[in-house]
This record gives C-alpha cells, sequence and structure tokens, in this order.
C-alpha cells in the first residue's frame, strides 16, 4: 500500500495471514508536493513472486535521512519475513547520467527475467530535470552492480508510466514504452538519425547482458511514431500504456500498446521498424480533430482463442470515432497480418 504495508490474504477466506510495514511513508511534502498520488507515498507499484524462491518483491520510496529514495524489498511469501540482503536501493547511471530517485515516480508493475528485477519509472509530476528509467537487480546477488537505462541521456522525459511494467520474451529481452521528451526542442524526443542518444516517444528492444542494459541505434529495435514532434508538443505520449507481447501469430513476433492520443499499434518484434515502422496503427478513442487527448491509459489484454480468434482488448476514456465506449475489442487476422475491429 501507499503506507508501505505489505499484505498476504487467504484468497478463499479473506484473512489476513500475515502483515509487514517495510518502511516509513511520505507525506506530500516530503514528496515534492507532487499530487498525482494523495496524501501518501510508498509502494505504488503491482509486486512480483518467484514461487520458486517463495520471494515476493517490492518496491517503494522511503526517506532516509534527507534524500528520498527508492528501495526493494524481498519478503517470505509465507511469513512476511524481510530476507537476507535486502532492502536494496536502486542506483545506477548511463552514458554519465545518474539515476536520481527524488524527481522520479515508480508506478509500473515489476518483471522478474532470468534471475534479474526490472523496475520502471516515470517523473514526479514533471517537476524539474527528470529522465525515465528502468532499473536491474539480480536476486540472486543483490548486493553487485545494477543495470540501468534511460531512453532520455541528455534532455528530459522519457518516463515509462505504464502500470504494467516493462515486458519481456523468451529469450529474455525486455520491451519497454516511452512517453515524450524534449518539449520545447526543435527535435523533439528524438536524435538518433543525427547522431544523438535519445529515443523517447517509442517502443525499445532493450538487451540485458552483463551488468548493463544496451539498446542499439539499429530501426530494429526501436519504434517511433511518424509524428512524434506534434504528440511531444500535445502530451499525447505513448508511455501511459505498457506493450504486450503476443505469442507468435502467422509468423510474426508481435507487440501491441497503446497512447494517450487513443491509438492502439502493433508492431514486430524483431523489426520495430525505426519512424513511422509499425504494422497496424487504428484510432479506438477520442475525437480525431480534438487537439489534445489522454484516452489510453491502462495496458491492453489479449485472449488466445484459436487460429481464427485470437483477440486484443483495449480500454479508453471518451468515446471512439464511431461511438464506441467502454472496450474495443480487436482481432488479429493472420492471413493479412494487421488487426480489424
Amino acid at each position: 500500500t501507499e503506507k508501505n504495508n505489505v499484505y498476504a490474504l487467504d484468497a478463499v477466506t479473506g484473512e489476513i495471514l500475515w502483515q509487514k510495514t517495510v518502511a516509513p511513508y511520505l507525506n506530500e511534502a516530503q514528496y515534492n508536493d507532487c499530487n498525482n498520488i494523495r496524501p501518501y507515498h510508498g509502494i505504488t507499484s503491482a509486486p512480483v513472486i518467484d514461487l520458486g524462491r517463495e520471494t515476493i518483491y517490492v518496491c517503494g520510496v522511503t526517506q532516509p535521512g534527507i534524500r528520498q529514495a527508492y528501495r526493494v524489498w524481498a519478503l517470505d511469501i509465507l511469513t512476511g519475513e524481510i530476507k537476507k540482503g535486502y532492502p536494496q536501493t536502486l542506483k545506477g547511471h548511463y552514458k554519465g547520467l545518474d539515476f536520481d530517485a527524488g524527481q522520479l515516480t515508480q508506478r509500473g508493475a515489476l518483471n522478474l527475467v532470468k534471475g534479474w528485477l526490472y523496475i520502471p519509472f516515470g517523473s514526479r509530476c514533471d517537476v524539474g530535470e527528470w529522465h525515465g528509467w528502468v532499473i536491474g537487480l539480480n536476486v540472486q546477488d543483490p548486493s553487485s552492480p545494477q543495470r540501468a537505462f534511460t531512453p532520455a541521456p541528455t534532455i528530459d522525459g522519457g518516463g515509462m508510466w505504464g502500470s504494467a511494467g516493462v515486458s519481456a520474451d523468451r529469450d529474455g529481452n525486455l520491451f519497454a514504452v516511452t512517453g515524450n521528451g524534449g518539449l520545447g526542442t526543435d527535435r523533439g524526443s528524438y536524435d538518433l538519425d543525427t547522431g544523438g542518444e535519445n529515443v523517447c516517444e517509442s517502443i525499445l528492444k532493450l538487451i540485458p547482458t552483463g551488468s548493463e542494459i544496451r539498446m542499439t541505434k539499429d530501426k530494429r529495435d526501436y519504434y517511433v511514431p511518424g509524428n512524434f514532434k506534434f504528440l511531444d508538443a500535445t502530451d499525447q505520449d505513448m508511455g501511459g500504456s505498457s506493450g504486450i507481447v503476443l505469442p507468435d501469430i502467422g509468423g510474426r513476433k508481435l507487440l501491441v500498446t497503446c497512447g494517450k492520443d487513443g491509438f492502439i499499434y502493433m508492431v514486430d518484434r524483431d523489426n520495430l521498424g525505426g519512424v513511422g515502422g509499425e504494422l497496424h496503427k487504428q484510432r479506438l478513442f477520442g475525437d480525431p480533430k480534438a487537439f489534445y487527448h489522454s484516452n489510453i491509459k491502462t495496458t491492453p489484454a489479449f485472449f488466445d482463442g484459436g487460429d481464427t480468434n485470437k483477440i486484443v482488448y483495449v480500454s479508453g476514456n471518451e468515446t471512439g470515432p464511431k461511438g464506441e465506449a467502454g472496450v474495443v475489442a480487436m482481432r488479429i487476422d493472420r492471413s493479412e497480418e494487421h488487426t480489424s475491429e
């Protein structure tokens, strides 16, 4: 909870089996007066459970001394006791930039991939200089160096807001969906084509290796909407929705996500396509003539009903161009390798 409490309940009776307070929570003033969440600030994201180790991992904000920090706790799933080696304070750097917890919100769910725990970050009310991050913690050796990556090492932005966190494929590659960045600059949030290092407003394939998280500059490993400058300028970024890694369909390795612009995006994970390289893009919610949208802030869901019934479900905040409301179901058409409503 936002008071940094962790509970285990009996799923049948609702009985509280154990409860653990892992750290003091913050009030609004301690959280830099950011009211996106109020009035307490602690554990916001969904935890992850490792059944083999009988461990639940949680991440929360706390305030040792005068500096805020994000920490990870590993708790015994049966008793709630904190395991040896925890908590661990998250830290790291990427291309000369240091991770700064005091500017960040940890909203996205944790993901455990091949022995590493991945934790994504967005901004804290867009205040000050901030950068989106994903931090990796080795759960088998929690005191070892952590992995770190930001899509915006030299500009502000690139928040990873999606509540489902960072997704992964069977090979351990990570897929992050990032928000806008570089507001007020001529280039916006993307400058890889001119030798820069920033690729916000994007879907990114990230490759964990050793103590690093790498991203290539090959267009097969990133996707940016063709109208990214407009999305930046109007705060209609993609990062409010996480990416869903789908099973192989029609020979394609697919991923779908959505944006605040009200669109669904489908890409090929083996070839994300660079700028404008999507397989399918379609408005589901919102007025196409409106300047600002905040239409989709949730992660899609997928249902596999057999060869001819593979469905992606998307919920939105406004009605769609044909009067759609609430939830839209999209069937993936294998023969033409695109989605149809």
